[in-house]
């Protein structure tokens, strides 16, 4: 996914995966959980996710799952 938005700040960006992380100055009515989330539905299904952001370019979230994984249930 890639958005065209102000972009996250470099600073920010190593932590945009925690939980409860908000970036500094962003006006969000966000809790601060969605990429904390994702990341450990991704990781816990043996994927990676990624995220690259450019300041005034924008962000990008990269999700890669092995398409060979099956999934079973509890």
């Amino acid at each position: 996914m890639l958005d065209r938005g102000p972009g996250i700040d470099p600073r920010d960006l190593a932590h945009v995966t925690e939980r409860f992380y908000r970036g500094r100055g962003v006006p969000s009515d966000g809790s601060g959980l969605g990429l904390a989330i994702a990341r450990q539905l991704v990781e816990k299904w043996g994927g990676t996710l990624n995220v690259e952001s450019a300041r005034a370019e924008g962000t990008r979230v990269e999700v890669r799952l092995d398409a060979a994984m099956t999934f079973t249930s509890p």
